[in-house]
């Protein structure tokens, strides 16, 4: 199926979802104007975050640097700081009712520090969680929720991640240390109210913030009358809702597979090429998926309804030149995306 900007959506073999409110008409209405506004190109350029205001984002970079950045009637870089550790990740940290940037950082084989920035400055928040590691493997990468409160980093990755530390980077301790089978792919809510394994052998992990309990889907267990491993197969990236019910996959480099855990409800989304990132808004009904021809699309769906309506395909012109490994959204106000030769792209209303 080819996605081509002069082709209307609903010419895309897409349904609209029925019975959407006021509300959520005019978030359509948005997201179907979106346009590339602004391209940036740093090859030291790693990872991305904006906060839900859509005007303030920070950017990672391989020279442990964070650069902090403002949209308004254009982009402005405001500040640049150096992190004296090994950064993994870059986040709008949510402190005492202010949406703060900050850096996730490694420290040493089984350390990670966080610490939040403030205009040209350190804001004076800082912490270091020391992780439990069996057999000192060290930590190499990190996960972190959207709003920079919960973190995951997996502490066995030889050949695949078997163990994984679950932490609060508020209360600046570990959570839970979970065991599952190795782990092809993991995720994580956008409140980081719940996680998401995807093992080796076609099963799915969910982990809930609340109880501090886990659950288990075989790869038996049946979704419309198929398997979960033939629903999702081997995924290579994946996102699970603030409310744990809903996960979308990749599934085969041709479909992204929505799962309703409750009703074992499964939805195929057709897409053009392989998706390698996901981002979920938080009211579920919005996706965004990056891909391995540097395209980005938005996605409307309803799971129940067994509908979906692709709102926008990035035009040729507009593509990144490399993979599209990391989205972050603040829903109809902006979208960034970066990819592997580290262009960043700002996605806008037009």
């Amino acid at each position: 199926m080819l996605y081509d900007h002069n082709t209307k959506a609903e010419q895309l073999l897409c349904r609209r979802e029925q019975g959407a409110n006021v509300t959520q008409q005019l978030k359509i209405c948005m997201l179907r104007r979106f346009r590339c506004t602004n391209t940036v190109q740093d090859d030291t350029l790693m990872d991305i975050f904006i906060a839900k205001n859509g005007y303030t984002f920070a950017s990672g970079h391989y020279s442990n640097e964070i650069k902090i950045w403002e949209l308004g009637s254009k982009l402005q870089l405001i500040a640049t700081e150096k992190s004296d550790n090994l950064l993994t990740a870059v986040t709008i940290f949510a402190h005492k009712n202010r949406s703060i940037p900050a850096t996730v950082s490694l420290t040493g084989t089984n350390q990670v520090h966080l610490q939040t920035y403030s205009g040209s400055s350190t804001s004076g928040y800082s912490c270091s969680i020391t992780v439990p590691v069996p057999d000192s493997s060290p930590i190499i990468t990190m996960l972190v929720s959207a709003d920079g409160k919960i973190g995951i980093c997996p502490n066995v990755a030889d050949p695949i991640p078997w163990n994984f530390a679950i932490l609060d980077l508020h209360k600046a301790e570990v959570i839970e240390s979970i065991s599952t089978c190795p782990a092809i792919v993991h995720g994580i809510s956008n409140d980081g109210s719940f996680a998401v394994f995807f093992n080796k052998d076609g099963s799915v992990l969910t982990w809930s913030h609340a109880t501090k309990k886990t659950q288990c889907k075989h790869r038996k267990e049946k979704y419309n009358g198929r398997s979960l491993f033939e629903a999702i197969g081997m995924s290579k990236c994946a996102v699970i809702s603030n409310d744990g019910n809903t996960v979308i996959a990749e599934h085969k480099g041709e479909y992204l597979a929505a799962l309703d855990i409750d009703s074992n409800k499964y939805l195929d989304i057709p897409c053009p090429g392989r998706a390698t990132c996901l981002a979920l808004c938080d009211d579920n009904a919005i996706l965004v998926s990056g891909h391995n021809d540097g395209g980005i699309i938005i996605w409307s769906f309803d799971i129940s309804q067994e509908s979906y309506t692709c709102l926008f395909a990035s035009p040729a012109a507009d593509k990144h030149h490399a993979p599209v490994k990391k989205i972050s959204i603040a829903t109809n106000k902006a979208i960034l995306s970066c990819d592997t030769a580290g262009e960043l792209k700002i996605w806008q209303p037009g």
